[in-house]
């Protein structure tokens, strides 16, 4: 019996983790998530709420004075898994955990991408983010300079740390600069091209390990449809929040009516978990919003409509058809992934899509393999 600690910024992260932690349970593992509702619900992202789930034992930063160093001796966990790497709550326990040499493991929870479009803001947002942030890095800071000593060193190193997460937060994400915190393992891959992504962009520890193992929050609810008997009936548009300007959204669905009626499939508007103004957009062209879980919407979709969601990759792996949206500057993910049933929409030129040019293949048979099997055996086979 191991004591598995997962760590994430939010509780939220439960419909990432929550399948891996169900086939540990099985085996009389003891599951823990750690998270920061306190500072990020509470303070970013109000309209979401904390998740509680019987599968496993949740707590708070806050329950140990915003502490990893306490936290982490309290839970005294075998081994510590994270499903982002980039954010400020992970690379500050990623460096509480080396120092006690826990190992850390990492699966991908979405898609990453090579220099992603920077996402325009507010100057309001920014001021309220500097603020945030500057608190969490408080935290941060304090508990670095505790554990590795008050030097001049030390102290222009955290301010060139302070520096970067404020000022040059696209680079802070996405290609960092300070090397605090990436100290893994083994990473779990969606695809074996994401190991040269990581290893260009992630001052990562050289010793890492990397496996592919497929996305757990796609592929499984994949799985799960297969044993839902439901009527192939939809084109199924994957939102996603910040991509899309209020035109070209509004274009786009309407294209993507027009395409579902001469497929005589019914559009159905899947929101992404902050979506809020996309959301009203549909409702505006009565298009109607998915209230069902990724099981039932994979269930029933015949073609789908995404830019670079993870959900694409449970339709991938169902073998179903997807529309890919392009744009000038996001990843095309069928084409980077070398997905070979879908159909190209330039999101700049929705004239030039042909809806008589969508080939739908009779043959979809899916190719599933479980990722939570590869994930687990791994750790198994590391603590044999």
């Amino acid at each position: 019996m191991k004591k598995i600690l997962f760590i994430d910024t939010w509780s939220q992260a439960d419909r990432f983790i929550n399948p891996l932690i169900s086939s540990f349970n099985k085996d009389r593992n003891m599951c823990y998530l750690l998270h920061c509702d306190s500072m990020f619900l509470n303070s970013r992202y109000s309209t979401l709420k904390s998740i509680n789930n019987s599968e496993y034992k949740n707590f708070d930063l806050k329950n140990f004075n915003y502490s990893f160093n306490l936290a982490i001796n309290q839970i005294n966990p075998d081994l510590v898994i994270f499903i982002t790497i980039h954010g400020i709550i992970q690379r500050w326990a990623n460096f509480v955990l080396k120092q006690k040499d826990i190992p850390c493991y990492f699966y991908m929870h979405g898609i990453r991408e090579d220099n992603p479009a920077v996402i325009k803001s507010s100057f309001l947002y920014k001021i309220k983010r500097v603020f945030f942030y500057t608190n969490v890095y408080k935290h941060l800071a304090k508990e670095f300079i505790k554990i590795n000593g008050l030097t001049i060193k030390n102290i222009f190193f955290m301010i060139k740390y302070y520096k970067e997460l404020i000022f040059f937060n696209h680079r802070y994400t996405n290609n960092p600069s300070i090397n605090l915190g990436f100290d893994y393992k083994v990473m779990f891959l969606n695809h074996n091209k994401d190991e040269k992504y990581f290893q260009k962009n992630y001052p990562i520890n050289t010793n890492v390990e990397f496996i592919v193992s497929g996305n757990i929050s796609s592929i499984i609810p994949a799985i799960k449809s297969q044993e839902l008997n439901l009527e192939k009936n939809c084109l199924l548009f994957i939102s996603q929040t910040e991509i899309y300007s209020k035109v070209n959204l509004i274009k786009l669905l309407k294209k993507l009516q027009k395409i579902a009626s001469h497929l005589e499939l019914k559009l159905i508007f899947r929101p992404h978990p902050r979506d809020v103004k996309n959301i009203e957009i549909a409702k505006e062209l009565n298009i109607s919003i998915s209230k069902y879980s990724e099981i039932h919407d994979l269930a029933r979709t015949k073609v789908a409509a995404g830019l670079n969601s993870a959900l694409m990759l449970g339709y991938m792996s169902l073998n179903i058809h997807i529309i890919q949206i392009n744009d000038s500057v996001n990843l095309s993910l069928c084409s980077n992934l070398n997905y070979n049933n879908y159909s190209d929409i330039n999101i700049d030129d929705l004239d030039d899509f042909k809806i008589k040019d969508i080939k739908l293949k009779n043959d979809e048979t899916p190719i599933l393999i479980n990722p939570v099997e590869t994930i687990k055996n791994k750790i198994y086979y590391d603590f044999k």
